[in-house]
């Protein structure tokens, strides 16, 4: 039942802009993949502790980044980096 209540608010951010506090590399890259070396799979949180999963440097980590919401799941928000 949560995760389907969960899945239900994290659609509220489907093309949605958030600032993300990026945290480093993704430990599950499967579900994200790279888009190059340079540009591995990164993982942050919004300042409603909602994680989201993008591809950018990791020189990111540490920082705030700008990334736009392109896929919603009950746990995890997917998006890309704004330049």
């Amino acid at each position: 039942m949560q995760e389907q209540i969960s899945g239900e608010l994290n659609q509220a951010f489907l093309g949605c802009q958030v600032t993300v506090l990026v945290e480093g590399p993704s430990k599950k890259s499967r579900v994200n993949p790279t888009d190059s070396q340079a540009h591995p799979q990164l993982v942050g949180r919004t300042s409603t502790d909602h994680i989201v999963v993008f591809n950018g440097p990791v020189s990111l980590a540490g920082q705030f980044a700008p990334v736009r919401i392109t896929r919603t799941a009950p746990l995890t928000l997917f998006g890309e980096l704004i330049r």
